[in-house]
């Protein structure tokens, strides 16, 4: 990936008792080893910092609200959530994604979402506002679930 020096992971912190099958989705992104938890992953350099803050910790729209629209993407932010199943009671780690955009910061945590984005960043490369990538979002249910996919767009 051309862009791979410019990847910053930060907020490292290691949490005790984190059950063994649980994933560290932003390691899996940074390249770090699995088995942590509360590991931001960000796609722009540290000297952007300031610049990204408001972004993601500011308002976001959700991922099914821009469905099957084209979004542009510059920067990419990941973090570890803890998720309550509603029938289980049983608490998972899944990854939340802030797709930054020129115009608005698009949010989900989803599985598919990640493994769909962790597909097109393996072969297009991680986005910046230089070479951003161009999505369109787009969203199948199965029941209740929810489950997304991209399809990259040219320029």
């Amino acid at each position: 990936m051309e862009n791979k020096e410019k990847v910053n992971h930060m907020g490292v912190m290691a949490v005790a008792n984190v059950e063994p099958q649980a994933r560290d989705y932003a390691a899996e992104w940074s390249g770090q080893s699995t088995g942590m938890i509360g590991r931001d992953w960000c796609s722009w350099a540290p000297e952007r910092n300031d610049e990204m803050l408001p972004k993601i910790t500011g308002e976001a729209i959700a991922l099914a609200d821009v469905v099957n629209t084209k979004i542009t993407v510059t920067d990419v932010y990941l973090e570890n959530v803890q998720v309550v199943d509603d029938k289980t009671g049983e608490e998972h780690i899944l990854p939340r994604i802030l797709l930054i955009c020129p115009d608005q910061v698009v949010s989900c945590v989803s599985m598919t979402a990640f493994t769909a984005l962790s597909k097109i960043m393996r072969f297009k490369g991680t986005p910046t506002p230089e070479h951003p990538l161009i999505l369109k979002p787009i969203q199948n249910m199965k029941g209740q679930k929810r489950f997304y996919n991209f399809q990259v767009l040219a320029k």
